[in-house]
């Protein structure tokens, strides 16, 4: 026999166990299209440099393709998905006596900075500069000069990617410490005022 038993909750009261699961893909697919592009034109590079010699075997053409999607994906990272999936930007400004200032930009509301997205910002930016040092060292070891210049070039694109978001991380960081003291130190002066003019009103009320 099948016994039926009724639910005496409302619909809107009852959880299932996959609800969970239903609300961390929905986190991850958020912000779909930043996620992709975050990924796509580095992606895209790697994949060109590794299979170029299938349609074709003209290096020039090779380099060009490879050299477009590494500036692509530089400006991309830089300016548009570090600003969404963490919160974060960076630049760095040349002065008019020729000294370098690199300047940082963080989001103070970081309530809307889902962990998945930020996982995913920080694994893609460390793991291509990982993979071009990689084909870097292969082509050392090869004497392959020429795809050497292609490899150097991408390490040295996503290095500066990854070593302006550590620095931005860093000063983030840092405001974010110096903000929590300045407040703490607020309510300990608030608190010490208030203990302070407690005994006087207290003398106050028995002096009367």
């Amino acid at each position: 026999t099948i016994e039926l038993v009724m639910a005496t909750k409302d619909d809107d009261d009852i959880t299932f166990a996959f609800d969970d699961e239903r609300k961390r893909k929905r986190e991850l697919v958020k912000r779909p299209w930043s996620v992709f592009f975050h990924f796509f034109f580095r992606t895209a590079a790697a994949v060109v440099y590794l299979f170029c010699g299938l349609f074709s075997d003209s290096f020039i053409g090779v380099f060009i393709s490879v050299t477009i999607l590494h500036a692509m994906d530089f400006w991309v990272v830089k300016n548009i998905t570090g600003r969404l999936l963490v919160g974060l930007r960076w630049w760095n400004k040349v002065e008019d006596d020729g000294t370098s200032k690199w300047l940082f930009e963080s989001k103070k509301d970081r309530s809307k900075i889902r962990n998945a997205h930020s996982r995913m910002f920080w694994i893609g930016l460390f793991l291509f500069p990982l993979f071009w040092l990689l084909l870097t060292i292969v082509c050392l070891v090869k004497l392959a000069w020429g795809y050497m210049t292609l490899t150097t070039l991408g390490l040295i694109m996503t290095a500066s990617n990854a070593y302006g978001y550590i620095l931005c991380k860093k000063d983030s960081s840092k405001s974010i410490t110096a903000i929590a003291s300045e407040f703490i130190g607020r309510q300990a002066m608030k608190q010490a005022v208030s203990q302070l003019s407690n005994p006087e009103q207290e003398k106050t009320a028995d002096s009367s």
